[in-house]
């Protein structure tokens, strides 16, 4: 929204709504704190994050106990500013953290939509876009807004996952970007970032958001942007697989053509020659090839035999499930040996 002469944002405000800290955390060049922490902050921000809590909601009348939150600089959300950028890198490390598939069930831990981000800007905004008037019936008293000059009322500018722009002002309510949404008990971001970082496949993530950033990075980055999507709740397993695809593809720097043989031969270079590791990449890209050029498949599942005999194997896991965990190894192994690289003076390009 186009701000009029005299009008300025205030210092904006990042929320993980549905995920929750115990103590700070550090992720880039932000800290996130609960909602329920404002140390430190001057009292215009304090208010500002109080309202931007208040508006959480689960469902129904159900506010959200506490969220993770970091202070940002006052931005224009409508230009493509650096504190953004940083900021979409960060979301991308969070929501890949949480995605590991579940070891019985193969879903991931958390869908994209449970790692969403809402950016708030304190600014006026336009009164019509906070209280419309056509076809709605307000089922509650609501407070009065006066507005100012340009028919504005103090409010938020705010951007959801970077995408999807929403006006709110006190007392608004913001719901998830899905039907339901369950809250995990045990989620809290500082202890589960630590002990992301723990295991092999994680423990250089935090190079991701360095600076300057290399290729490799770049990479990286974007591949997980892939990974991501295949999480997200409104995709079906159609379009899981062309995500995930998408996301090998880009991983690995797959040629245009003999995609089946290339990724055999990237994939078994990175984790070595796992048994039946090249037959999961041709069932893999098999389905993949179907849904590109037929719309449909029926190749779901793992079958551990040749392809002369595929019709009476007996079906193991999804070949989803099994390609969010080679695919978490890939990105771990290809982290490792860019490391290498550069310490040996090789560059990480």
């Amino acid at each position: 929204m186009t701000l009029r002469p005299g009008e300025a944002p205030g210092r904006a405000i990042a929320v993980f709504p549905f995920l929750k800290t115990s103590e700070p955390v550090c992720l880039g060049d932000f800290t996130f704190r609960s909602t329920g922490d404002t140390t430190d902050l001057s009292r215009e921000d304090c208010a500002h994050v109080k309202e931007v809590a208040d508006m959480l909601f689960l469902q129904d009348d159900l506010r959200i106990t506490s969220a993770a939150y970091a202070m940002l600089p006052a931005l224009d959300l409508d230009q493509n500013e650096p504190c953004l950028w940083e900021l979409k890198r960060v979301q991308a490390i969070v929501a890949y953290c949480y995605s590991a598939p579940h070891p019985t069930f193969g879903h991931p831990f958390f869908h994209y939509e449970q790692a969403s981000l809402a950016i708030f800007s304190p600014e006026p905004v336009s009164i019509f876009l906070v209280r419309p008037e056509h076809h709605v019936n307000a089922i509650a008293p609501r407070s009065t807004l006066t507005p100012h000059e340009w028919n504005r009322v103090p409010g938020y500018n705010g951007r959801y996952n970077f995408r999807h722009p929403f006006w709110v002002v006190k007392n608004s309510r913001l719901y998830p970007p899905v039907p339901h949404m369950a809250l995990n008990i045990s989620q809290d971001l500082a202890h589960d970032f630590h002990r992301f970082l723990q295991e092999p496949q994680h423990n250089l993530l935090p190079v991701l958001l360095r600076r300057p950033t290399t290729e490799a990075a770049e990479r990286v980055l974007t591949a997980l942007t892939w990974y991501n999507r295949a999480n997200a709740f409104r995709c079906d397993d159609d379009t899981v697989f062309i995500h995930l695809a998408t996301a090998f593809e880009t991983l690995l720097t797959l040629p245009r053509d003999s995609k089946t043989e290339r990724i055999v031969d990237a994939v078994s270079l990175l984790l070595g020659r796992i048994p039946r590791l090249d037959l999961w990449v041709q069932q893999f890209y098999g389905a993949r090839s179907d849904l590109a050029h037929e719309g449909i498949t029926e190749r779901l599942h793992f079958l551990p035999a040749d392809k002369k005999n595929l019709a009476g194997s007996l079906q193991y896991n999804s070949l989803l499930a099994d390609g969010r965990q080679i695919f978490q190894l890939c990105v771990g192994a290809v982290l490792f040996g860019a490391h290498l690289g550069a310490r040996g003076g090789c560059g990480t390009n």
